[in-house]
């Protein structure tokens, strides 16, 4: 009886590693995508690449540097300095150039 109680407890353990080990690479899956997907944002593209894999986030920022969301999670952020196509106007466009991209970082969501 205590060596079937024995291989039924080891049984739950090595379960539970199992889904602890999956929930880990899947995370470091996701964390790998975010990176890659960041790391294609180079300066002199435009606001319109950056909005093919990031989404803008909720709050206010000046016009030439905007925080953004990933799409595939919204925890992840990036920030982006812009070269604006027209400055006497002061509004964003998606012709306006990228001077800088910050790495990704893990920040709540905003809500307005």
């Amino acid at each position: 009886m205590r060596n079937l109680l024995f291989i039924l407890l080891a049984a739950l353990v090595v379960s539970a590693c199992r889904e602890q080990n999956q929930v880990e690479d899947e995370l470091a899956t996701q964390v790998k995508a975010a990176l890659q997907d960041s790391s294609t944002l180079k300066p002199g593209m435009t606001r319109a690449d950056v909005l093919k894999l990031f989404t803008t986030d909720g709050g206010l920022s000046p016009f030439t540097q905007n925080r953004f969301v990933w799409r595939r999670c919204d925890r992840i952020k990036i920030q982006v300095t812009f070269r604006l196509t027209n400055p006497n106007q002061e509004t964003r466009t998606s012709s306006d150039t990228i001077v800088s991209v910050s790495k990704p970082y893990i920040e709540p969501a905003y809500i307005d």
